[in-house]
């Protein structure tokens, strides 16, 4: 971004004439970037897995490890699940958590699979569905609450 401002403020003072197109070129690398991380943004999780306040480092790993990981190709760490996109950590001042986002073409039957690991493991306390994103376009179960409001007015 910061190249083509350069090369843009170069091109205005060299030819003041063209300073219309270079700024409409800059709104338009702007506004592109802006979109680029907007929807490169994560989005929230789909279980939030509060583990118990004494759970040490090497047992959240297991969780990692044992139920959503598998061991990675290369030999060396572990991967996780194809159905999982993401898993990050969100402690609180008492208890450890795991914020744990699904692809988004999960079906319910392994959604339901992986959750049932979560809660069967003795670190976990609780294991809690978040809402999902009405956005989405994957799946009925997805866009339940988005239609929801046209049913009502049609009755």
């Amino acid at each position: 971004m910061g190249t083509i401002s350069a090369l843009l403020s170069n091109v205005i003072f060299r030819y003041p004439r063209s300073w219309p197109i270079g700024l409409g070129i800059f709104a338009a690398v702007c506004g592109g970037a802006w979109i680029m991380v907007a929807v490169a943004s994560s989005s929230p999780p789909d279980l939030i897995v509060t583990l118990k306040p004494d759970a040490s480092e090497s047992e959240i790993n297991t969780i990692f490890e044992r139920v959503l990981g598998v061991p990675s190709k290369t030999g060396k760490g572990y991967a996780l699940l194809d159905s999982v996109s993401g898993i990050s950590r969100a402690d609180t001042d008492s208890n450890p958590r795991l914020l744990v986002s699904f692809d988004p073409r999960i079906s319910d039957a392994e959604r339901e699979r992986i959750r049932s690991l979560l809660s069967a493991s003795p670190l976990v306390i609780n294991v809690v569905d978040t809402p999902s994103s009405p956005a989405t376009p994957y799946g009925p179960r997805k866009f339940e609450g988005e239609f929801r409001f046209r049913k009502d007015k049609q009755k």
